[in-house]
């Protein structure tokens, strides 16, 4: 008789309907049955892609990180919570000396904006080399320099947020620290969200 395994944890999903930016969004997530999520994935392709058999196979491939075939990569999660905002980090990439940092911040309060402001936000690196901030996305809405990218998110509905900085040193592997500086609805409701140790990819 053969042996059956014991599962350790289950994979959750979800789809988002965007109507702003017109794009269906697929997020799965890994999680042990101790609440210890392991990795977080998100895909995306527009509404009018969705009978479209090879856009809805790169959409999977996008979402495991490759053939559907093979092993997904096990990510860290970063995650903390400020004013009542959770952001999670996703990943930071890079291309050339454009660092890319993707995050979800979940609204746990009720309906409110939530906002970024990208020349005070900033990363250093392992050798303690900054940079700063040059463009921040809230949900589709885009803000450069000394603008606040700022839009009203939906209470406890995920919500992405993507911001660039130009110029990280090429010898960079690793952010010791990625710095956001965010504000609320309320006044005088500006914070920082801080991120520790993350593998630029």
């Amino acid at each position: 008789m053969s042996s059956v395994e014991k599962a350790e944890g289950v994979i959750f999903g979800e789809v988002t309907d965007d109507k702003e930016s017109g794009e269906i969004i697929v997020t799965a997530t890994l999680e042990s049955f101790d609440s210890v999520k392991h990795w977080k994935r998100f895909a995306s392709m527009k509404r009018g892609l969705l009978r479209d058999n090879s856009s809805r196979q790169n959409a999977v491939n996008q979402l495991i990180g490759g053939s559907v075939h093979s092993n997904s990569r096990e990510v860290a999660v970063h995650r903390t919570t400020a004013s009542g905002f959770l952001l999670e980090l996703i990943r930071c990439t890079r291309s050339d000396r454009r660092l890319t940092c993707e995050l979800e911040v979940l609204n746990n309060g009720e309906d409110r904006d939530f906002g970024v402001f990208p020349v005070n936000s900033r990363v250093l690196d392992e050798s303690s080399s900054q940079t700063q901030g040059n463009e921040a996305i809230v949900a589709g809405r885009a803000a450069a320099g000394y603008n606040w990218a700022r839009q009203t998110l939906l209470s406890s509905r995920p919500t992405k947020l993507t911001i660039t900085f130009e110029g990280i040193a090429s010898r960079a592997t690793t952010i010791g620290r990625l710095e956001l500086h965010c504000m609320g609805t309320e006044p005088n409701s500006e914070f920082n969200v801080v991120f520790r140790n993350i593998p630029i990819e």
